[in-house]
């Protein structure tokens, strides 16, 4: 999308110029005509105002041209600069949550939800919210902790409600978290491990 933009902004660019040019050339063409068909015919030209076109007007005119160039170029490449991560896209294809026994992960998980996500994709850098039902099938009452881990590039910036919480038995509890995508390309499945006691 980058490329695409900034081949755009170079092609506008240069049929700006390109057009400019030729238009004064086509002018001066058309003045120095009218000036010879009327000689020839025997007529007087009535010439208009003259402009000031010293070299000094010439030198600052040229100057204020290239200082406008180069501001318009350093602020279409400090935009695309800006904005470069809208390059990169991250396209989770679905979410596994395995909440663990704290200090346990070898063996089987306590409780495990996996949520299919393909339905969107996000650029690189880019923070969204994921929200699911977590129910604890689990023989008790279980305690989720602030320890976490999550697919690494992928940041989990908050969870809500704030941990530690108490899941209690047979029961289901909305769950949202905010998670920041990796700054680059990827495809593939988000897994968050959430540890218990």
């Amino acid at each position: 999308m980058k490329r695409g933009l900034l081949e755009i902004i170079k092609a506008n660019f240069f049929r700006n110029i390109m057009c400019k040019a030729k238009n004064i050339i086509r002018t001066k063409t058309t003045k120095m005509l009218r000036v010879e068909v009327a000689s020839v015919l025997g007529e007087r030209i009535i010439q208009p105002k003259s402009v000031d076109n010293s070299n000094d007007f010439k030198r600052k005119r040229k100057m204020m041209i290239i200082v406008l160039v180069i501001s318009i170029t350093v602020s279409s490449i400090a935009y695309l600069g800006s904005n470069s991560n809208m390059s990169n896209t991250v396209n989770i294809m679905s979410v596994t949550i395995d909440v663990f026994l704290y200090g346990n992960n070898t063996s089987a998980p306590l409780i495990t939800a996996i949520t299919p996500y393909n339905h969107e994709t996000f650029y690189g850098g880019s923070t969204f919210t994921f929200s699911f039902n977590l129910t604890n099938n689990y023989s008790g009452n279980i305690t989720l902790l602030p320890n976490t881990s999550i697919t690494p590039g992928f940041v989990l910036k908050s969870f809500s409600p704030a941990l530690p919480l108490v899941l209690r038995k047979d029961r289901s509890d909305n769950i949202e978290m905010r998670i920041t995508t990796p700054n680059y390309d990827y495809a593939g499945n988000l897994d968050i491990l959430l540890y218990a006691e």
